[in-house]
């Protein structure tokens, strides 16, 4: 499929084994998302993932088992899809560009959703800004909602094989 369709396939993994999970990651075309959103489909609990998933491959992948260093995994969250989808103001750290940052202590993240619980936030982080504008300022919500829809930018950018 890859082969054919180029930068234009997509895949959506639901139930991919560790090892499989361990060699995706490492590929450099692979990237970092979550198409999760608050309780799930049609009124369902949600999936842990939802608010757990950049912390899972943080803990999991960067610092338990290192698959990923921390820079390839942060740049697999950020500025690889700003650059896949064209996004030239996000995903990176420069003087004009959008101030979408997080900061956080790579020792005290805790992805800590479950399927029991996937409302529960992960811990660890300090800030995060969106837009320039704090939604977490030492640790806690700060009720801002400075996101905003980000138009598609035209066009996607062919990824390494």
């Amino acid at each position: 499929l890859v082969q054919v369709e180029g930068a234009r396939a997509k895949l959506t993994l639901g139930a991919v084994d560790e090892s499989e999970m361990r060699q995706l990651l490492r590929q450099p075309w692979v990237m970092v998302a979550s198409d999760g959103r608050e309780g799930g489909v049609e009124g369902g609990r949600g999936h842990p993932r939802f608010r757990g998933s950049f912390a899972r491959i943080l803990t999991r992948y960067v610092r338990d088992e290192r698959v990923l260093t921390l820079p390839e995994a942060v740049h697999k969250m950020s500025g690889q899809p700003a650059a896949y989808l064209n996004l030239v103001d996000r995903g990176v750290i420069r003087h004009g560009a959008i101030a979408d940052l997080a900061v956080f202590d790579l020792a005290a993240v805790h992805d800590r959703s479950t399927w029991d619980q996937p409302e529960r936030y992960a811990e660890g982080f300090h800030h995060v800004l969106v837009n320039g504008t704090p939604a977490l300022l030492d640790g806690t919500l700060t009720g801002a909602l400075a996101g905003r829809f980000v138009p598609y930018a035209g066009s996607i950018r062919e990824m390494p094989r």
